[in-house]
This record gives structure tokens, sequence and C-alpha cells, in this order.
């Protein structure tokens, strides 16, 4: 009697942790990842914060990156300074992507800094090929 008292109960904690484990919020927020790409050797060390916390470390000098780093999907405020400094080099808003690893991008002359967001393919190509990008960032060039 005890053993199948105990096994019902057994039976029926399973169904809960399946039904608990199945149900999801349909708004649920996903992340993917983001890297800082500094492609500009015009540009001192730069200070990168993304709504409002440095994600930079002690300044992104050129040419350089961090580290691909967690972000939520969605719009996110980007903010370029020189290190230590108060005004801004850039201001714009980044929209990302869920399950992506996204590089952004900062080039040319800091009286013109530019900047761009690409996803970043990680796909496996076929046999006996390769993926290659390639982006010309050097200022006043074709």
């Amino acid at each position: 009697m005890k053993k199948s008292a105990l096994y019902l109960v057994g039976v029926m904690m399973m169904g809960l942790v399946v039904v608990a484990g199945s149900c999801s919020k349909k708004n649920d927020v996903g992340s993917g990842l983001l890297m800082i790409v500094n492609a500009s050797p015009a540009f001192g060390p730069l200070d990168v914060n993304i709504d409002s916390k440095l994600v930079s470390g002690s300044g992104l000098a050129s040419p350089g990156n961090t580290a691909y780093a967690p972000i939520l999907e969605g719009s996110h405020q980007v903010r370029v300074l020189n290190v230590g400094g108060t005004t801004n080099l850039v201001s714009l808003t980044l929209t990302t992507v869920a399950n992506a690893n996204q590089s952004l991008y900062f080039y040319d002359r800091p009286s013109s800094i530019q900047q761009f967001a690409v996803e970043d393919n990680y796909s496996t190509p076929t046999a006996g090929q390769c993926n290659i990008r390639f982006f010309n960032l050097a200022p006043s060039t074709p």
C-alpha cells in the first residue's frame, strides 16, 4: 500500500514538472552576444556605454575589440566617448536580436566617427570552402 501511494505521488510530481516546464510567457525576452570593435587607429582608447553601463573596460584601444558579452534583445542606447571624457563622440540606438552574435564597429576619423552593426555568421562552410568577411574601414578610401 505504501509503495503504490509513493508511486502515485511520484507520478503526480513528474506531471507537475512537465506541465510547469512547458508553460512559458509569449513575451519572454531572449538574448544574444555583442562585441564592440574600435577599428580606427586615429582614435585613442574609447569608453563605450550601453544603457549607461561601461562595456569597454578601461578603454577600448584601436585596433581592438571587446569579448562577446550577453545582451538582451531590443533597443539599447549606446554612447561613445574618449576615455574619461564627458562629450559624446557618438550617440545611437542599437537594436539587438536574440540568439545572434553581433559586432558593432566604430571607424573613420575622430571628427567624423562612423559606426555599423553586423550579425556575425559562424555557420560551417561547405566542405572545401571557407567564409571570409571583408570590410574596408580605412578613412578616405573607396
